[in-house]
């Protein structure tokens, strides 16, 4: 096979997404507190919590008075009472709670202001998930190029298409945005905020998260000798690879180039098994920098091209040499002819 897609080794994968949502829920906890600021969640739930304590406080003092059990007592001074008292205290408990439906079903305030709590909670919850996870399951991956978050950056893994092109950024968006943030995260959380108000039955909430884990894990196994994916990948069409040992394409021309070189290689080598010999001359071996490395004659051309200046430039220093020493020759001569002729002279 000539291009191979380097799977990511699964405990990467793991430490790398576990600090990923650590950096997450921080960052969502710090937009869900900005919003809980501009919302004032604080005081629509203290006026929410008032309520539920003014109509506990109501029933109380109620079955004090008319039956003279205490309903507000703590654990440890229930399980000092006797069996006949217990029997007592839970019957008129059963009863209080159906008094304290009726008194805050009749609350305007209750009604107000358990709805916006439940809706902010809601608001809060969704954005601030909704904006960590923009900035660093999107942007940051899309700035970096490869996919990557700050958890894939930090353990060398990284995300790209299933065929070995560079992820672009409206697919790096149905990953994050549509496939983890939508699916694998809002749903479990939306439904585990419903079973706490009571909105949603815990059995049916409980079944909808089991099926989603369950769902997960079947794709995975599914394709654990393939790609290794989760749903979000099967949406995008991404796949988690070893950065250190794959080749990530710029686009699908440059991959397609690749491989019509590399089916080029393969085809000269099965001629060089076929023939018993390699014409190396007309081989893309024999190519570098969209040049010819050697001639015909098996002569390496970029050596005779460097070694041409040197040899000329060799020349001019050799004449230079020969003409000093010439100059050097003709000065002697010239001195040993004058000291001959004084020589003659002083003798006349």
């Amino acid at each position: 096979m000539i291009y191979d897609v380097q799977k990511a080794n699964v405990l990467k994968r793991a430490s790398g997404f576990l600090l990923d949502i650590i950096l997450i829920a921080v960052l969502a906890v710090g937009f869900m507190a900005l919003l809980s600021l501009i919302c004032d969640y604080d005081g629509h739930y203290n006026s929410y919590k008032n309520e539920i304590e003014s109509a506990q406080n109501t029933v109380i003092e109620k079955y004090k008075n008319e039956r003279g059990i205490n309903l507000g007592i703590t654990k440890e001074e229930y399980e000092q009472l006797g069996e006949e008292e217990k029997t007592a205290f839970d019957e008129c408990a059963k009863l209080a709670n159906e008094d304290m439906k009726k008194i805050l079903l009749a609350s305007d305030t209750y009604k107000k202001e358990s709805s916006l709590v439940l809706s902010l909670s809601l608001m809060m919850t969704s954005v601030g998930i909704f904006l960590a996870m923009l900035v660093l399951e999107f942007i940051i991956p899309v700035c970096f190029k490869n996919g990557q978050t700050i958890g894939k950056k930090v353990f060398g893994i990284a995300v790209m298409h299933t065929n070995g092109v560079r992820v672009r950024p409206l697919s790096m968006f149905v990953r994050s945005i549509l496939g983890m943030y939508v699916f694998e995260i809002m749903v479990p959380v939306l439904i585990g905020l419903m079973m706490f108000f009571g909105t949603l039955s815990v059995l049916i909430g409980s079944i909808v998260l089991v099926a989603i884990c369950v769902l997960q894990l079947a794709v995975f196994i599914s394709t654990r000798n393939t790609t290794r994916s989760f749903l979000h990948d099967l949406m995008a069409r991404t796949v988690t690879v070893d950065l250190a040992s794959q080749m990530i394409f710029d686009s699908e021309e440059e991959l397609l180039e690749f491989k019509k070189e590399e089916q080029n290689a393969l085809a000269e080598r099965s001629n060089y098994k076929e023939k018993g010999g390699f014409d190396f001359y007309n081989s893309s071996l024999n190519y570098r920098k969209g040049k010819k490395i050697v001639d015909e004659n098996g002569k390496n051309i970029e050596n005779e091209e460097q070694n041409a200046p040197e040899s000329t430039s060799q020349t001019a220093s050799e004449n230079e040499t020969v003409s000093k020493t010439v100059v050097l020759r003709t000065d002697e001569q010239i001195s040993s002819e004058s000291a001959t002729n004084g020589d003659e002279n002083i003798k006349k």
